[in-house]
């Protein structure tokens, strides 16, 4: 883990994250003493922080894992000594008064409940939704370098915050700026456009190009989706995870996945089981298996909301029914 650096430091950094947060990008170091100051840290019950994260597109904390074990374990050997020794970072939660929203410290504040603790010492900002997002963000990176899907995900939501727009709708941007500066379109309607112009600013920020990112961090977005599915919704940690995507199979791929959820299979297990598979002469599910495996798919899909899609199920299914009455 990257050391831990206090807050006059983060907010005096090249990355200046923090110092936006709190409006000043350019605070001289007797400003950012007063903004410090102005921000007092006290103690509040637990039972008043939620970890709703309305102000983040996807309603998500930054990170992606929390490892429930090795916080606790931490929360024993550290916080029961010492204490919460680095406040966390709350706002007042919207339209609740007298309740806090989760901004940054959420494996403090699993270790504090894990514990038993009353009360968590804070720090409470008066935060709009892009600030409060950027303030997750920056704090969450100075602690510890993210995973490239965290970095991804956090990336997205921070451009969907800034332009008022769908992520869906920020990655399609981010490829036809991308088209436009190749030159594979004729007419150029989006670089040098406002909402460019905001790319170009948080990536300026940032330290990265838009162009690194797109090729570095989207090609993620390829990756299975039950892959994804799982990291995100702290399933099964990144590393883990991509062991995993490496199975060619889909449907021996999902089946280790959920033995490496279920199971806690360690990253080494995870990779002898992986060359196995990609080894072995694999049997193709036969067509029960396929056909079992479908109708489960189909009916956790959206595909019957659509009119068109019934229809070509109607006439699969009279078509079975014609089959199963043969001899």
């Amino acid at each position: 883990m990257a050391e831990r650096r206090n807050l006059q430091a983060a907010l005096t950094s090249d990355d200046e994250g923090l110092a936006f947060v709190f409006g000043n990008k350019k605070a001289s170091t007797e400003e950012i003493e007063t903004i410090i100051s102005q921000v007092p840290q006290q103690s509040i019950s637990i039972a008043l922080i939620h970890t709703s994260f309305t102000f983040a597109p996807n309603k998500q904390p930054y990170r992606h894992f929390y490892d429930q074990t090795q916080i606790e374990s931490w929360a024993e050997g550290e916080i029961a000594k010492n204490g919460i020794r680095s406040a966390l970072w709350v706002r007042p939660l919207p339209n609740q008064p007298g309740k806090y929203e989760l901004i940054a410290g959420m494996r403090r504040l699993i270790a504090a409940k894990a514990l038993g603790l009353p009360e968590v010492p804070v720090r409470v900002f008066e935060l709009d939704d892009a600030s409060a997002y950027q303030a997750m963000r920056a704090e969450n990176r100075d602690r510890e370098e993210p995973t490239p899907l965290e970095d991804l995900d956090g990336t997205l939501n921070l451009l969907a915050i800034r332009l008022g727009r769908s992520i869906s709708d920020v990655i399609s941007l981010l490829y036809r700026m991308d088209n436009e500066a190749r030159g594979k379109v004729t007419k150029q309607t989006v670089l040098g456009s406002p909402d460019a112009q905001v790319v170009e600013e948080v990536f300026a920020d940032s330290g990265v190009s838009w162009q690194s990112f797109l090729s570095s961090r989207l090609r993620l977005l390829k990756l299975p989706s039950e892959i994804l599915e799982s990291i995100r919704e702290s399933k099964l940690q990144y590393t883990k995870a991509l062991e995993v995507a490496k199975v060619k199979n889909s449907e021996i791929r999902r089946r280790l996945l959920g033995e490496a959820t279920s199971q806690n299979l360690s990253t080494s297990d995870i990779k002898l089981r992986v060359r196995k598979a990609n080894t072995s002469k694999l049997e193709e599910p036969n067509l029960t298996s396929r056909l079992d495996e479908a109708y489960k798919r189909i009916k956790k899909s959206k595909a019957l909301e659509n009119p068109k899609n019934l229809k070509a199920l109607q006439k699969i299914i009279e078509q079975m029914e014609m089959l199963a009455e043969k001899k």
